[in-house]
């Protein structure tokens, strides 16, 4: 009986000891995102474009802050309206999700655009699934296919999930379960979790 009272005292005393190491940690980790969020703020607010998109992405991800998707599409666009590719792809999703913005598909797409005239290859994919999906623009699969195609010259991982997507559906190409599995199986390998399952089934 006793070894076994002094086994639980000790789980229970390792138990206790590492909620207060991770109690610990958590407030180092908040304390270092206050400070991050303090610093991003004060450049952001000098005009450093960089600092603004990083702000952007504090608000919409609520790291070290509250999340707010609406301060999070006034820094975005801060950013993107000065040319920066990665902001004008999340203020594109916002618009896309209806998230601090009102949804308009039409805008999306137009921010997607403006980075993927960069080469910036997560916008030239959304560019390509906004004609895949027909939203903010006709439906085409031709334009999507040369969309995701440009992403895939770039190694964009999900873009060759996409195009095997397309090939397994016959959209804008002619339905080849060997692409569309040769496509799988890259992105697969590379960890999309959507090639993954769709080459199980």
């Amino acid at each position: 009986m006793k070894s076994k009272i002094i086994s639980t005292t000790s789980a229970g005393a390792l138990f206790l000891c590492a909620l207060t190491i991770w109690a610990g940690c958590s407030a180092i980790t908040n304390y270092k995102l206050k400070k991050q969020y303090e610093e991003q703020k004060h450049q952001a607010e000098a005009g450093n474009v960089r600092a603004q998109f990083e702000l952007g992405l504090m608000f919409e991800k609520g790291r070290g802050i509250t999340q707010d998707y609406g301060e999070a599409a006034l820094w975005y666009r801060s950013a993107a309206e000065k040319g920066l590719a990665d902001a004008q792809t999340n203020l594109a999703l916002l618009y896309k999700m209806g998230q601090g913005v009102p949804q308009d598909y039409a805008q999306a797409l137009g921010w997607h655009r403006k980075a993927a005239d960069q080469g910036y290859a997560a916008a030239q994919n959304n560019l390509g699934m906004a004609y895949y999906e027909g939203k903010g623009v006709p439906q085409d699969y031709s334009q999507a296919l040369a969309w995701f195609r440009k992403a895939i010259d770039q190694g964009y991982v999900v873009a060759q999930f996409n195009l095997g997507h397309a090939y397994y559906h016959g959209r804008g190409v002619t339905q080849n379960y060997e692409q569309a599995v040769a496509w799988f199986t890259t992105a697969a390998t590379q960890g999309n979790p959507n090639a993954q399952f769709n080459l199980g089934r």
